[in-house]
């Protein structure tokens, strides 16, 4: 076709028709090169489908192992506030070195059991939140002021626990013979018993905080003093005990 007949072919209706068509088919193959990254998008082949799955899956898991820390973290939070909640703390309940000694002797009294000794205040940090207040007796009482005595102990709050409790029997031997036998006098039901108690305290302020503040309500600051890691000598019993030896202890 020559160059004059195209131009007549293209002024007619049926020459137009065919200019739109393949000026609309270079326009498809121009937006086909255009957007050919969009459209492998949009239609992803079964390989990159495959390979969506599988990082979904991956993702999934590892959604649910981080739900599953923060449901520990959440619970181990509400055991520490509830332990910190039952601890002695010194902002509310005052100097464990100075008050403890007296709700054991508070306690001994209520009971009627008269302590041979009382020792002094230890503190024992585990970490920087928490700590041990222990305190150690011993006496020689009836097994009922003994009773009276641990009931006592246990009404006390924040709760007082026992670390150690040795409870031996006052018994002596006869002359006549080899026989261990209870005397016949008023101490037939005597017992001679070693404890240590002790306290769970929870610091709730920081020690520059503490330090810093002025005591309240002339109250010593516990945070202050240093933890003391040896016994006093008065903790030691002055004579032997014969008999038979129970020990216990609780823990908080």
């Amino acid at each position: 076709m020559s160059k004059a007949s195209f131009k007549e072919f293209v002024k007619t209706p049926k020459g137009k028709l065919v200019l739109a068509l393949c000026a609309m088919l270079l326009s498809w193959v121009f937006l086909l090169f255009s957007f050919s990254s969009s459209l492998m998008i949009a239609l992803p082949s079964q390989a990159k489908k495959n390979a969506l799955r599988q990082e979904i899956s991956k993702i999934k898991l590892e959604l649910a192992e981080l739900n599953e820390k923060k449901l520990q973290a959440d619970r181990l939070k509400a055991r520490w506030k509830d332990l910190a909640s039952r601890s002695w703390q010194p902002a509310r309940d005052g100097d464990p070195e100075l008050l403890l000694r007296q709700k054991i002797e508070a306690a001994s009294k209520k009971s009627e059991l008269k302590l041979n000794n009382l020792g002094t205040v230890r503190l024992t940090r585990i970490n920087q939140d928490f700590g041990f207040a222990e305190l150690d007796i011993s006496a020689t009482t009836r097994l009922s002021q003994l009773a009276a005595f641990i009931l006592e102990i246990q009404k006390e709050k924040p709760a007082i626990s026992w670390k150690r409790l040795s409870v031996f029997s006052m018994m002596r031997r006869r002359n006549n013979n080899n026989n261990r036998t209870v005397t016949d006098n008023t101490n037939e039901d005597n017992l001679m018993f070693n404890a240590s108690l002790r306290v769970l305290v929870f610091y709730t302020e920081l020690p520059e905080e503490k330090t810093s503040a002025a005591p309240k309500n002339g109250r010593r600051s516990a945070r202050t003093r240093k933890p003391v890691q040896t016994e006093t000598a008065n903790a030691r019993m002055n004579g032997p005990g014969r008999g038979s030896q129970s020990g216990g202890g609780m823990r908080p």
